[in-house]
């Protein structure tokens, strides 16, 4: 049994789709295979797999969640720090999708939340989505387009995969208008400790 061997817990994304549209499965098919994981972690013990627990975190409220879910600043990057080819401290690869690893700033900001926040969905936004606080437009690396100025390519799914959990858990969203507007007057948790 390997899990009494040590391992306690496996790390999930979504696979970056790097041009190549023809082997992207589709919304129906990744949710089902997020319902299918988040099945076998209530076999397995909570906690297993981060991402569900990192949901369970954002909808209660947690600060102390990993990697896309803590409002990441392609910029700064605050769960990765990488080392480039010159020696320089670097960001997250997923974030570089310009051909540019930008060096890693010194100061984070949270100009991408505040576009998703007040830029409609059907523009590549999130405004008015109940799990925005939550979600915060999810992974700047996998935003639609490369561009890290959009939502997260994978926003049905992950709508999708936020209500059933809901829904199987009984959870809601807590202290939503409070996250909102602590986002907007610049206390994101992109400076928290890093993980």
């Amino acid at each position: 049994d390997k899990f009494k061997k040590g391992i306690k817990s496996f790390r999930l994304h979504f696979l970056e789709n790097d041009n190549a549209d023809h082997l992207v499965m589709s919304d129906d098919d990744h949710l089902a295979a997020w319902k299918t994981l988040y099945e076998l972690e209530k076999r397995l013990g909570d906690g297993i797999f981060d991402v569900f627990n990192d949901i369970r975190k954002g909808f209660n409220d947690d600060t102390n969640r990993t990697c896309v879910w803590r409002s990441c600043d392609p910029y700064t990057t605050s769960a990765v720090y990488g080392i480039d080819g010159q020696g320089h401290i670097s960001n997250c690869g997923r974030a570089s999708k310009d051909g540019l690893d930008w060096r890693k700033a010194d100061t984070s900001g949270s100009e991408r939340q505040l576009a998703l926040y007040y830029t409609p969905y059907e523009y590549g936004g999130c405004k008015g989505c109940e799990y925005f606080s939550l979600c915060t437009g999810e992974c700047p690396g996998t935003a639609i387009n490369w561009d890290w100025r959009n939502r997260t390519a994978h926003c049905n799914v992950l709508l999708g995969l936020f209500g059933h959990i809901k829904e199987v858990e009984n959870l809601e969203v807590k202290n939503r208008a409070a996250r909102e507007n602590a986002m907007l007057s610049g206390a994101t948790n992109n400076d928290r400790s890093h993980s």
